[in-house]
């Protein structure tokens, strides 16, 4: 069922990107420097917003740490947005 899932979004995010080409968008990758910019400013939001959950006694950094730890394995198996 896992396989069946990731290819039904690989095609989702082809799909997505034809449409937004063909649309006149432009596709870009960040720079590497850029990129990570944003990844450093997206760990400061989350860690704000585990904090808040934790704050009402929810598990959140346990179910985010369970969440990066399924995406990591699955995204060896799924295809890249950018190729």
């Amino acid at each position: 069922m896992e396989k069946e899932v990731g290819e039904g979004w690989d095609a989702l995010d082809a799909i997505g990107k034809k449409l937004l080409v063909e649309g006149g968008d432009e596709v870009i990758k960040l720079p590497p420097q850029e990129d990570a910019r944003f990844r450093r400013i997206g760990d400061q939001v989350i860690e704000a917003k585990l904090k808040e959950l934790e704050d009402k006694k929810l598990p959140a950094r346990a179910v985010y740490r369970q969440m990066k730890a399924l995406s990591e394995k699955h995204a060896r198996t799924s295809r890249n947005f950018w190729q």
